[in-house]
């Protein structure tokens, strides 16, 4: 079975850097990446909910695709600034880009 590993690092410019590692991973698979925001919050200005605060859970914030190339890598996911790393994380999935089954999958809080 396919293998993946991946740790994300945090640039100054609020930029992450994804290094990833995959074993058994085929030629024609995509990488899947995923910046969530556990919880966020959005203030109603105008309308019937106006002055209510709506909570929204598991918002994606970046969805990037790219076709898995090396066996070792890195992908960078810029343009979200991260006000509180402990209310993200990345989630990264490989695809098989004929079948579309996913071949591995990992999680990692970017606050780790």
């Amino acid at each position: 079975p396919a293998e993946f590993i991946f740790l994300a690092l945090k640039l100054p410019n609020d930029s992450l850097v994804v290094k990833y590692s995959g074993v058994d991973i085929p030629a024609h698979a995509l990488i899947n990446i995923a910046l969530v925001q556990h919880t966020a919050y959005s203030k109603i200005i105008r309308g019937e909910n106006k002055g209510k605060t709506l909570t929204h859970h598991n918002v994606v914030r970046i969805l990037k695709t790219t076709p898995f190339v090396n066996p070792d890598g890195s992908i960078v996911l810029g343009g979200f600034l991260v006000p509180d790393k402990n209310n993200f994380s990345v989630y990264l999935y490989v695809q098989d880009s004929e079948k579309q089954n996913i071949l591995a999958a990992d999680e990692l809080n970017i606050a780790k």
